[in-house]
């Protein structure tokens, strides 16, 4: 197969999987008011600081997740890299709030140039442990640099959507002083794309189970996601 027909393949695959989840993210859109507050909800805490929730998992789509960012509670892992890419495609409808994120191209170090040693990055590589699985890194040995492709975040306000192919390096600086929620799906891992983290040398998180959500602070992360929802 040539690379044109391949990569038509690859953006029809990715515009199909936009179509499908979209559909199902509008069925479940509407009854997500009490959703936090059922008697079996759990989650966790994703490194960088926001709460994940399952919702479903879809047979052919992938899984759907609630990610919330509550204000002023984000237990974020110190020292873990802010800059990513999935090993998923990703669509996301904004439920309360403003997300923010910006794209970045990564790339080696030219050692010809002068470049500042603080601004040398390492690629850490997350090995695929499943759902629930501890989070396993690997660090590169190999000086990079991010440089991002836009010259301010990308703003998507409450009620739009968003979406991300795998392999897409990017980052969300969602301020701690603002709430944001999202209802996201993340489809199969694609084959030949890695989840891996950009950032400083020396991230220690090695291999870590992600922290469930405690009782204190579901009840507050509960209590904003309903204030918000009510101000919509």
């Amino acid at each position: 197969m040539s690379d044109d027909l391949a990569g038509q393949e690859s953006r029809d695959e990715y515009l199909d999987f936009l179509r499908v989840a979209e559909r199902a993210v509008s069925e479940r859109f509407g009854s997500l008011g009490g959703f936090l507050s059922g008697a079996t909800v759990s989650g966790s805490w994703h490194p960088n600081g926001f709460a994940v929730f399952e919702v479903e998992f879809v047979e052919g789509l992938g899984l759907i997740r609630l990610h919330v960012w509550p204000q002023h509670l984000r237990p974020a892992l110190d020292g873990h890299p802010e800059i990513h890419q999935h090993s998923f495609h990703l669509y996301s409808r904004i439920i309360c709030g403003t997300y923010l994120e910006n794209q970045f191209e990564i790339s080696e170090v030219n050692r010809e140039r002068e470049n500042s040693a603080d601004d040398h990055l390492r690629t850490y590589q997350v090995a695929p442990t499943g759902r629930g699985g501890p989070d396993i890194v690997q660090e590169g040995d190999r000086p990079m640099v991010a440089r991002p492709l836009f010259d301010s975040d990308l703003i998507f306000s409450s009620g739009s959507w968003h979406d991300l192919p795998a392999g897409v390096f990017h980052s969300t600086p969602i301020p701690v002083d603002t709430f944001c929620a999202t209802l996201a799906v993340l489809s199969p891992h694609l084959p030949g794309v890695a989840d891996i983290l950009v950032g400083k040398p020396g991230f220690r998180g090695a291999r870590r189970v992600r922290p469930m959500v405690a009782r204190e602070e579901l009840r507050e992360l509960t209590a904003q996601f309903n204030a918000a929802m009510a101000a919509r």
